[in-house]
């Protein structure tokens, strides 16, 4: 699957990584239907120090559970479930005293061996910015369903990088070439913004 991989300060690319799995028995595997960007990204994206493994990114998730551990009670498949930047165990002294996470057998999401909240949309070649996809049954339980799901409406957004190595720009060129030889994108919006960041004299 795909992941938000941080590897310092300005630093996030997005990378294959192995599908998430149950490893504990006390494990439940959530699909993201809704995730959001948290205010705390923002104290590592401006402050991380270079890593050369990274730390994989995303919490503050909504989701529905697709597979539980054997010792797993309180969560079934199907159920809807909202999951907090940290996660714990309900059980410990500190859970039963509301807090969470300062749980003894919890943590937090993210990190080098523990997968962040991701969601994975496979898109159609030529997808542009703009684009919008309804999913149909991928969405929230609807309630009092039966086990029905609702559709998942997405708008795809693609973000011009700020900051290339050196074989990433020389791709892009190559890239650029072959759209001199007849290979043109859907639309070029996305390559004249990116044209332009690696020759501002472009712009004029």
């Amino acid at each position: 699957m795909r992941a938000t991989v941080m590897y310092g300060a300005h630093d996030v690319r997005v990378e294959n990584v192995p599908d998430a799995r149950l490893m504990e028995p006390t494990d439940a595997l959530v699909r993201v239907t809704r995730a959001c960007i948290c205010g705390s990204d923002l104290w590592p994206y401006n402050s991380m120090a270079p890593s050369a493994v990274g730390n994989r990114m995303g919490h503050e998730f909504i989701g529905v559970v697709e597979s539980i551990g054997a010792d797993v009670r309180t969560v079934k498949k199907g159920d809807l479930v909202v999951a907090p930047f940290a996660w714990s165990d309900g059980t410990c002294e500190f859970c039963q005293q509301g807090l969470q996470t300062s749980c003894l057998h919890g943590g937090w999401w993210g990190g080098t061996t523990l997968d962040g909240g991701q969601a994975k949309v496979t898109l159609p070649e030529g997808t542009q910015t703009g684009r919008q996809f309804r999913l149909r049954g991928k969405g929230m339980p609807v309630l009092r369903g039966g086990g029905m799901h609702g559709d998942l409406y997405i708008e795809i957004a693609v973000e011009t990088p700020v900051k290339l190595c050196k074989r990433q720009k020389e791709l892009l060129r190559e890239f650029d070439q072959l759209n001199d030889e007849g290979c043109n994108p859907a639309s070029e919006s996305w390559l004249a913004k990116a044209k332009s960041f690696l020759n501002p004299a472009a712009k004029n």
